[in-house]
């Protein structure tokens, strides 16, 4: 760890979050996440917990534990992170991948691409319960981005090359800022929508909240 942060990671040290997330915040530093091991556990909450997520002292709701550590590539340990979550109020999801198998086949089935930031999660959520609900694959940065990849390379190709819809979540939140990692995929999107035939609806602006965005056709879902 000390060696993460003598070359200026000092985030990983630090009380509170990346919004980022590790793996990105990292890479800006050109260091390389190559892999993580993730230990969960579901516990009670301590005093601590219940106080701070407003829990019933009783127990009945637990917390779900995460401690991640974080390796490079030769599998030296770059960081560790302990996070609790409260179950009522979260949903994981974990993918895998089986190269070998034949029934699935992503480039040709597609996927609807979600862009946003990391302050609509809980309703991003829910929109792609509801997407996937119907039967319709989803990519989002949270279970499609493995630690040592290039992220920029693989939305790149997670926008042009398998999306079916790019979905461009709005909300106030995301017009705050001045910076975002959505401002580039939306770059990317535009660049792709231009390509495509003026009536394919393929990109999809999506309002989440009483954002002032100037985009036309903006739609609460």
């Amino acid at each position: 760890m000390s060696l993460v942060v003598e070359r200026g990671a000092l985030k990983l040290i630090e009380a509170g979050g990346i919004p980022e997330g590790v793996a990105r915040y990292l890479e800006a530093l050109g260091i390389t996440q190559a892999s993580q091991r993730d230990t969960i556990t579901v516990r009670p909450p301590d005093e601590t917990e219940v106080a701070f997520f407003k829990l019933p002292g009783d127990g009945r709701v637990p917390v779900i534990e995460i401690r991640r550590t974080g390796f490079d590539e030769s599998g030296r340990p770059l960081g560790f992170t302990v996070t609790a979550y409260p179950a009522d109020r979260n949903r994981f999801v974990l993918s895998t991948t089986n190269p070998t198998a034949a029934t699935h086949d992503a480039s040709v089935a597609g996927h609807a691409f979600i862009s946003y930031v990391r302050e609509d999660s809980r309703q991003v959520d829910r929109l792609q319960q509801t997407l996937e609900d119907a039967g319709v694959p989803v990519w989002r940065d949270t279970a499609d981005l493995w630690p040592g990849e290039d992220w920029r390379v693989k939305i790149r190709r997670a926008i042009t090359d398998n999306a079916l819809v790019f979905i461009a979540c709005f909300s106030q939140a995301s017009i705050s800022r001045h910076k975002s990692y959505q401002n580039e995929e939306l770059v990317l999107a535009i660049e792709e929508m231009r390509l495509r035939p003026p009536d394919d609806p393929w990109l999809i602006p999506v309002r989440l909240s009483l954002a002032t965005a100037e985009w036309p056709g903006l739609r609460s879902p």
